[in-house]
């Protein structure tokens, strides 16, 4: 485990984001599909974080407030920088 670790260390990031950042979260719909297009978004967002839930998942929500009724997974989630 320690070699694994060692060897992809600058790859594997692991995000703890506190409770109202904002994030942006992959469009896995997007990479399923059979004719998805390079120009789709690959991410949407930016969402605020409201939680992390025990199990690494996090509840976000719309700028506007609106919870998402979906979790997110914590592979799925990227920080947001703004332009």
């Amino acid at each position: 485990v320690q070699e694994f670790r060692d060897k992809f260390k600058h790859t594997i990031k692991d995000y703890d984001f506190k409770e109202g950042e904002l994030v942006m979260v992959r469009n896995t719909q997007v990479a399923k599909e059979l004719g998805w297009k390079k120009i789709e978004d690959k991410y949407y967002g930016p969402l605020v974080v409201i939680r992390r839930n025990p199990g690494g998942n996090y509840v976000l929500a719309e700028l506007d407030g609106s919870i998402s009724l979906l979790r997110c997974a914590a592979f799925r989630v990227a920080p947001y920088y703004p332009r």
